[in-house]
Order: C-alpha cells, then structure tokens, then sequence
C-alpha cells in the first residue's frame, strides 16, 4: 500500500508557538488536517521536524485502522525544508552539529517510527515556486493550513482563557478587516492589535462583515 504525505510547519518566534498543516493522500482520496501547537518550540527547524512527527503519527493510525498494520506500507513524505529531510536521510546528522534543546530527542524518536514501515522515502520540493506542479500546489495548500493553525493559537492566546470560536464562517471587522472571535455570551472580539481593549474590541453583530467559507 502506498501513502503519500504533505507536511509543512509555521512558526511564531515571539511566542514560539507554531501550526502544521498535513495532507493525506491514500489512492484517490485526500484529507486536509490542520494542528495549532501552544507548546514553545526553539526554531522553525523544529516545527519542520514536528510537522513530519505529526504526519507520521497520522499514517499510522490510518493505516492500523484501515489494514491493521503499516509493516506493508509505502510511504512517501514531502516537505519544502532541507533540514527537515537531511536529519531522517543523511546519517549522524543530528549529531553532528549543535541543536536547540529538544530536536536531537524529536528526531530520534521520529527515526525509530520511521523504520516502522516497509518502506519511506523523504522529498523535498521548492517553497512559494512559480512552477505549480500538483507536489508544489499541495505544499502551498499545506502552508496556508499551517498558517491558519499559527494564527488559531495565537488569537486565543491573546483571549486569555476564554473559549473563543468561529461559528463556520470567516468574521471580520467592518472597520479594520481584522479576523473577529466569538464567546457563548454573545460578544464579539476584533484581533487586530490596535483595536484590541479599544472601545470596539467587544462588538455587537451587526458591526460584523461575514464571509462564508
């Protein structure tokens, strides 16, 4: 059997939070996953690593609950990041130069599920290429699904420990265009920084422009 996965990680370095954004593909079906991470990661090389981790995990547990097993499956993971790819396809890489805190130990265990399966192969592709091949479109899918993520965990950092939503549609301000959350009490939040704890931060519907997804 044969899996082909797309990966690509965002990163915030202020707050060091990050997103990943994964694509499936099983034969003829394609599946989108989108990951915020509120965990602080050292780097952008880092977030990379996680991002093949993360496509990792989700293979195999389609795999164990599609066949029960990935001993027969070929996988195939494509990313845009050289570092990502030398750390799992050049030998000693990951030791032989000094990492942030935390990679050695990601790489290592991302290893040992790797060579769980028949057999992997690592490609990488050209980022924001003008060249649109499908491998090139996807990895750009997979970037803005990273984003998205990214900025999912950092507009509710922002909100403390509220539970903010989106209610299936894309809400923005009408007078900044900034992104708008949502509370169960009604209220609404602009994310935009000049607004933020400004006298139109908490708005009510009808200041809302709706865009639907």
């Amino acid at each position: 059997m044969n899996i082909t996965v797309y990966c690509d990680g965002s990163y915030d370095k202020d707050s060091g939070f990050a997103g990943l954004g994964i694509v499936l593909q099983q034969g003829g079906s394609t599946e989108d996953f989108s990951f915020p991470l509120d965990t602080p990661f050292s780097d952008n090389n880092q977030v990379e690593v996680k991002a093949i981790e993360k496509s990792i995990e989700l293979v195999t547990a389609y795999a164990n609950s599609t066949w029960g097993s990935i001993a027969n499956v070929n996988l195939t993971i494509i990313t845009d990041s050289d570092y990502a790819s030398d750390c799992f396809t050049k030998a000693g890489f990951c030791f032989a130069k000094e990492m942030p805190y935390g990679t050695t130990q990601l790489i290592v265990n991302t290893k040992l599920m790797l060579e769980k399966f028949k057999n992997f192969t690592i490609v990488v592709v050209k980022s924001h290429t003008k060249i649109k091949s499908p491998e090139a479109m996807l990895n750009e899918h997979c970037d803005k699904l990273a984003k998205r993520a990214l900025q999912t965990v950092l507009d509710k950092s922002r909100l403390g420990d509220h539970q903010f939503y989106i209610e299936g549609d894309k809400r923005f301000h009408e007078k900044c265009g900034s992104r708008v959350y949502g509370d169960d009490q009604g209220n609404r939040f602009c994310m935009d920084k000049e607004c933020w704890n400004s006298y139109h931060s908490i708005m009510p519907m009808e200041d809302l422009v709706v865009e639907q997804i």
